[in-house]
């Protein structure tokens, strides 16, 4: 066999799509094969990539972000979505926010909580996505008017500020922006806007351009931040990492796997961790994320759990 055909099959990758179980496969040698790719540095001792990829299935495309390491392997989903696939007269000209697509089975919406009255993330592509929402609020008429206001700004500023502060009905709306996506919420108290404007910046700065979807694992997480702990206002570094690192998606392995009886209960007493949550990470059970989607009420321990194994990594015992 040539080294060509060797190269050939090397490079090509076949996955099973995370929505409806059918094999994708694309060539990580062909950038027209997949959407868009990221490298990322190492993560407790892995090199890993992360690949998005679609197909198209009964009129609709299915969208995956997956991670692969240095040998192409699959090494877990960051997200899979569903979305329409428009007619060519549905992407052009002016889109009415009323014919945006709510996404309201993404996440949970969640009622007003301690930070937030109200927070939405919109997309000029075509999607709304309700983070918090008071009851009493109709989603497309305050953002019609808030996006009224947005064009009235342009008008007047030559930079529009970050955030935009504009006042609809006896709402005072905050406004952050880049590309195609507008963070906009309303605060329980206008004293929060100081706590978290530099999160709010970072996670703007962080979103894609040219994102279509939103990751909905990655807000439900936040939603899970915003319920149980006061992360948002005293580590905002954690909560940033927690929404934008794609390798927190990715299993791990440990270099001495009939050791592990042995460290888990070190390691676990060290940290003041459970021996379960340590077992389940450093056996390759469940990913970091997996494990706070299974378990919201540990994301108050993400400060240890990662310093837990940072400290492994630092020791050379993962893989």
């Amino acid at each position: 066999m040539s080294s060509r055909t060797n190269e050939l099959l090397t490079t090509q990758v076949t996955v099973k799509c995370k929505l409806c179980d059918e094999e994708i496969s694309f060539d990580i040698a062909d950038d027209a094969s997949y959407l868009s790719k990221t490298d990322h540095k190492s993560f407790f001792g892995m090199m890993l990539k992360t690949y998005r990829i679609e197909h198209l299935v009964n009129g609709e495309k299915h969208l995956n972000a997956v991670l692969l390491d240095k040998q192409n392997l699959f090494r877990g989903y960051i997200d899979a979505y569903i979305i329409p696939v428009l007619q060519d007269e549905q992407q052009l000209g002016y889109v009415d926010l009323n014919s945006f697509l709510v996404l309201e089975q993404e996440i949970e919406t969640l009622n007003p909580n301690a930070i937030f009255t109200n927070f939405f993330i919109v997309n000029l592509s075509g999607w709304i996505l309700e983070i918090v929402k008071n009851k009493h609020v109709k989603t497309e008429a305050i953002l019609e008017k808030i996006f009224e206001k947005i064009d009235e700004s342009r008008k007047i500023y030559t930079v529009i500020p970050q955030p935009l502060t504009v006042k609809v009905a006896n709402l005072d709306c905050y406004i952050w922006n880049k590309g195609r996506n507008y963070l906009i919420m309303t605060l329980s108290e206008n004293n929060y806007l100081a706590k978290i404007v530099s999160l709010m910046e970072q996670i703007t700065n962080g979103i894609e351009k040219n994102d279509i979807i939103p990751k909905k694992r990655i807000f439900r997480m936040f939603n899970a931040v915003l319920i149980l702990t006061n992360l948002i206002e005293k580590r905002p570094d954690l909560v940033l990492r927690l929404l934008s690192d794609d390798l927190f998606y990715s299993k791990i392995k440990i270099k001495y796997p009939d050791r592990i009886r042995d460290i888990i209960p070190k390691i676990a007493n060290r940290h003041q961790i459970p021996e379960d949550v340590m077992e389940e990470l450093l056996l390759g059970k469940i990913s970091l994320i997996g494990l706070f989607e299974k378990r919201p009420e540990l994301i108050k321990d993400c400060k240890r759990i990662i310093e837990a194994l940072d400290f492994i990594d630092r020791r050379k015992l993962l893989i």
